[in-house]
């Protein structure tokens, strides 16, 4: 009897697209339409099968299964593999074109926490656009902010968390450029195939390497951007270890921010200039953000 995964989405469209991308790491995978409108895969690999069927729309499911509800509870993301022989979510995905930037540079990174503080913690991917156009019609590069809570998330949780991005800067928010889709398409089909039952070799070695993969392309893009946002980066996005920021006394800050340049005074912002004049902390963003707005 064929094992049962659910593909659970924001919308049919998305489910039957990661569907489809499953299929095609397998031989066969054909499609047919529960009721006319629920798409339903059935793949086979050596003796053993498995049948995908696909949630579309979140809301339009009652009651939904509790490990799926739990997840809700921090954002809907793109998509969820729930192996519902196990009840049990077997991969989180989220992808978008909105580049992250700016006061939006973490939106929907709320999921990504979500992921893992579920028992035990899910894997998750973050598919993103490294390039978008802004209102100027000049290209903005992502923000480094996912891509460094991913990392750090993965160390502390024992977890796969994940940023990939696609596009360029020539090929803005084009999903055929970068290895992003590629390298997430190909970690969740390691959780399927381990999911149907298949021998470790045929996904262990797979799933090792492209999370591999995929944390080195995540920080050398951190390590590229983050000389134009930040002043310092924490030891898990430059040496490979350690979660915590260096120490004050060991960042030099020639912040000119002081307590005596407040539009208007602030008792705590005063106290936080103050600690920085005299080495207790740092700032850690360059520049100073937006101009203030006239009286």
């Amino acid at each position: 009897m064929p094992k049962r995964l659910e593909i659970w989405a924001d919308s049919f469209h998305e489910g039957r697209w990661v569907a489809t991308e499953i299929g095609k790491r397998f031989s066969n995978a054909p499609v047919t339409y529960e009721r006319g409108f629920i798409p339903v895969f059935n793949i086979a690999s050596g003796d053993r099968s498995l049948t995908i069927k696909v949630y579309g729309d979140y809301e339009a499911w009652s009651p939904k299964p509790s490990a799926i509800a739990e997840i809700l509870q921090y954002g809907k993301p793109d998509f969820m593999l729930f192996a519902a022989d196990e009840g049990r979510v077997l991969f989180i995905g989220e992808e978008t074109a909105a580049v992250p930037t700016g006061n939006q540079s973490t939106q929907r990174c709320e999921r990504v926490v979500g992921a893992c503080l579920q028992r035990p913690p899910v894997a998750f991917a973050y598919l993103l656009p490294e390039y978008g156009l802004h209102l100027d019609g000049q290209p903005r590069r992502a923000s480094v902010w996912p891509a460094m809570l991913a990392a750090k998330l993965s160390d502390q949780y024992t977890t796969t968390s994940l940023v990939l991005l696609f596009g360029d800067r020539e090929h803005l928010e084009d999903y055929s450029v970068g290895e992003g889709v590629g390298l997430m398409f190909d970690l969740v089909t390691t959780h399927v195939k381990e999911y149907m039952g298949l021998p470790a070799a045929d996904w262990a070695q797979a799933r090792e390497s492209t999370v591999a993969k995929a944390r080195q392309l995540m920080l050398e893009f951190v390590r590229d951007q983050a000389p134009s946002m930040l002043k310092v980066l924490p030891g898990y996005c430059t040496n490979g270890s350690g979660l915590d920021w260096p120490p004050a006394r060991q960042v030099s800050d020639p912040s000119a921010f002081v307590a005596s340049n407040l539009i208007r005074y602030d008792a705590f912002l005063a106290a936080v200039y103050e600690s920085v004049q005299t080495h207790k902390a740092y700032t850690l963003v360059t520049g100073s953000g937006s101009k203030p707005k006239g009286e």
